[in-house]
């Protein structure tokens, strides 16, 4: 997908101490919308936006049958990510089921709220390895984990290592996207391991560049490819890893 920019608003008057900052560069490895960004009339930030990954949902009536076996199981059910959440909402047809769920939050278990709203949530975590200690703390025997075919090994090796049967489930993939980025950014913003890995395929980051991850196995990733300063956000979600960058510009400009 063609990289896009556009001007980020920051609130009036938040410079007044700094006249000669210079406007600073960010580029989004993932597209953020203008919910995120906003456009309004403001040159101190520029943001250009770039998806290195694409998903796809699967189907097909095996799938379908797995899914819908599992709405009257009577067994947990852990989400990861907000693609398996779409992707097995699109699935279970009519059948609505009221799963026990296990989530990352804030934003995946913001959308398991809404898209099963006859399920329970009954733990959620900021990261993978927290979220399986929360579900072996409960004493689940066995867990459905809806996942893409690239997910990390974190929370299922650490369910298998307490003796929790994973039935792992996948519903999506996850399709490199790489493309060459022009220019050296400031910030670049990094939201998934898989868009770290498309990223680094085709580019390269400057001396002076801040990198900016979703959480701390974003960052990991990242750390792979680069020895440059690394913020992770305290929120995973995208719009804190845009504010994060932000302020961090703010004070250190």
């Amino acid at each position: 997908m063609p990289a896009r920019s556009c001007w980020l608003w920051v609130p009036p008057g938040c410079l007044q101490n700094s006249p000669q900052m210079k406007k600073i560069s960010i580029l989004s490895t993932a597209i953020l919308g203008k919910d995120v960004t906003g456009v309004v009339d403001a040159n101190l930030f520029s943001v250009t936006e770039s998806a290195f990954i694409d998903v796809r949902s699967l189907d097909g009536t095996e799938l379908r049958r797995t899914i819908v076996s599992y709405t009257d199981a009577g067994i947990p059910v852990v989400f990861t990510s907000k693609n398996a959440v779409k992707a097995v909402a699109g699935l279970v047809c009519d059948n609505e089921p009221e799963w026990k769920i296990y989530s990352l939050g804030p934003g995946t278990s913001k959308l398991v709220a809404q898209l099963f709203p006859g399920s329970t949530i009954v733990g959620t975590a900021p990261s993978a390895e927290e979220l399986a200690s929360i579900v072996v703390s409960d004493g689940n025997k066995e867990v459905v984990f809806f996942c893409g075919d690239i997910r990390l090994d974190t929370l299922p090796d650490r369910l298998r290592k307490a003796g929790v049967r994973v039935r792992e489930t996948i519903v999506y993939e996850t399709i490199s996207s790489p493309e060459t980025i022009d220019g050296v950014f400031d910030g670049i913003l990094f939201f998934s391991p898989s868009g770290v890995k498309s990223y680094f395929e085709a580019n390269g980051v400057g001396p002076e560049t801040v990198l900016f991850a979703v959480g701390s196995t974003t960052a990991a990733e990242v750390a792979k490819y680069t020895g440059n300063k690394i913020c992770v956000s305290e929120v995973p979600k995208k719009e804190e890893v845009l504010k994060t960058a932000i302020g961090y510009f703010l004070e250190n400009e």
